[in-house]
């Protein structure tokens, strides 16, 4: 599988429909969203012809299986026409509670305020890495902006009988600000109850803390997602602390989730000095840490002052080694996902707008953008939804600026238009950013371009050979 996956291209074979044939030697695979058809190089003609053409063939089984392609090809195109349409309606809160932190990661993509300890920490096959810029306001999440901000999603939780899902997210570490976490957790439950709804809460950390705290998550956090780069010489070079190694913090606080029940994912940033090493990193991650769902993300180009951001030329490196890493989980019984391109779901970029996300940052505001922690400069105006008015006291969000931006990220590139990612893929975000329009190549053949594509047309053959459902 790995050795053949360069050579296998998916081309698209209806004119208006996603529908695409992916030939391997002696293998065809047809594939619209959320549908793989297998069948011998034999059959493929007649079937590409009964698709290509939109009429009946003479062969009754290539003319039923061509309608059945064409089937799921329309049910995904109009739920695209229909997430692209639908107005910004908020079923999902993110709170950033501040922009501190007390790790200093080489690849951070947050202006987060810390004291950086001196001197740089290296890793073999790595270039030295500095520490992340510094500089920017240090703030702390305002309780009632946050409150105001559960509230509004609440309500349109409750008229569509869903739990108010609840995100603490990084911009800092959310755990580095205690009594903050532990109040708004009581809020998010107090909320959700006036509303008649059940609250889901999420909660992701860096893990290096201390066991008193990691019991709390594991009783009051409904899904801890834990960072952890892999085996000790990588996250102690990639995730460091002032005067500690966090490999060891981070087992530990592993342990005490998983002994107590909690659900955690564990989510690796792949660099440049680690790709090879992604088999490895399941078998550390799975053995050490007990966990069983992981998941991999390419670092993000551009963001922190160290090391070497991914090449376009290195997409293949990534997927062949994402593979074996994937079968690595697959033998240890767990679970192994990236978010850029999932075959199956129908999304596009991380945009908040598109998500319907209400992200509220430390500096009071809400934000389209996931990696906006209220430390970023001036000109991501654009990126401003509202915040709370001084004088009404109410969070206001501009209906307009969402509508637009969410109109933006679904907008499709024309580059786009005959890839077999065309419904279910991230584009180049959050490298480029499509909801501004700033950029509409939506990274055209860059890195994450390559790897999206080449583990969308991986998964499509696991899938068409029912391994994957």
């Amino acid at each position: 599988m790995v050795a053949d996956l360069a050579v296998t291209r998916a081309v698209r074979v209806h004119a208006s429909l996603p529908i695409f044939r992916l030939s391997v030697d002696d293998e065809v695979v047809f594939y619209a969203p959320g549908h793989a058809l297998l069948v011998p190089a034999e059959k493929a003609g007649q079937i590409e012809a009964a698709t290509a053409s939109g009429v009946g063939c003479e062969n009754f089984e290539a003319a039923a299986l061509a309608r059945l392609l064409e089937a799921h090809g329309r049910a995904a195109s109009q739920a695209w026409r229909d997430l692209a349409a639908r107005p910004f309606e908020p079923e999902c809160l993110t709170l950033v509670l501040s922009n501190r932190c007390d790790l200093a990661c080489c690849y951070c993509y947050a202006a987060v305020g810390r004291d950086e300890p001196a001197g740089a920490h290296t890793m073999a096959g790595s270039a030295p890495v500095a520490p992340p810029p510094r500089g920017r306001p240090l703030r702390t999440l305002p309780e009632p902006a946050a409150e105001q901000a559960a509230r509004l999603v609440a309500r349109r939780c409750a008229s569509a009988s869903r739990p108010l899902i609840v995100v603490f997210h990084g911009g800092g570490e959310p755990t580095f600000e205690w009594e903050l976490l532990v109040r708004l957790r009581a809020m998010v439950s107090r909320v959700a109850r006036d509303h008649g709804i059940p609250a889901w809460v999420y909660l992701a950390t860096h893990g290096a803390i201390d066991e008193s705290r990691a019991r709390w998550l594991a009783q009051h956090i409904d899904h801890v997602g834990l960072s952890c780069d892999g085996p000790p010489d990588i996250q102690d070079a990639q995730r460091r602390a002032p005067s500690a190694t966090t490999s060891a913090l981070v087992e530990r606080t592993a342990r005490i989730l998983t002994d107590a029940g909690a659900e955690i994912t564990v989510r690796v940033t792949v660099t440049p000095a680690t790709v090879n090493r992604q088999s490895e990193i399941v078998d550390y991650l799975r053995g050490r840490l007990g966990a069983r769902r992981i998941r991999f993300e390419p670092v993000y180009r551009g963001r922190g002052a160290g090391g070497r951001h991914f090449l376009p030329e290195d997409a293949d490196e990534f997927v062949k080694h994402y593979i074996r890493a994937a079968e690595a989980a697959r033998a240890h019984g767990c679970e192994l996902h990236t978010s850029g391109a999932r075959p199956g779901d129908i999304h596009g970029p991380y945009c908040n707008p598109l998500r319907n996300v209400v992200q509220v940052g430390p500096d009071g505001s809400v934000s389209a953008c996931f990696l906006d922690a209220g430390s970023r400069a001036p000109g991501d105006a654009r990126l401003k939804l509202g915040r709370m008015g001084t004088q009404s006291g109410e969070l206001k969000i501009d209906g307009r600026r969402a509508a637009e931006l969410r109109r933006n990220a679904a907008a499709i590139p024309a580059h786009c238009e005959a890839c077999v990612n065309i419904y279910h893929c991230a584009r180049g975000c959050p490298e480029v950013c499509l909801a501004t329009a700033v950029d509409r190549s939506g990274g055209q053949e860059g890195f994450r371009c390559r790897v999206q594509r080449g583990l969308a047309i991986w998964r499509i053959r696991q899938m068409a050979r029912g391994q994957v459902h």
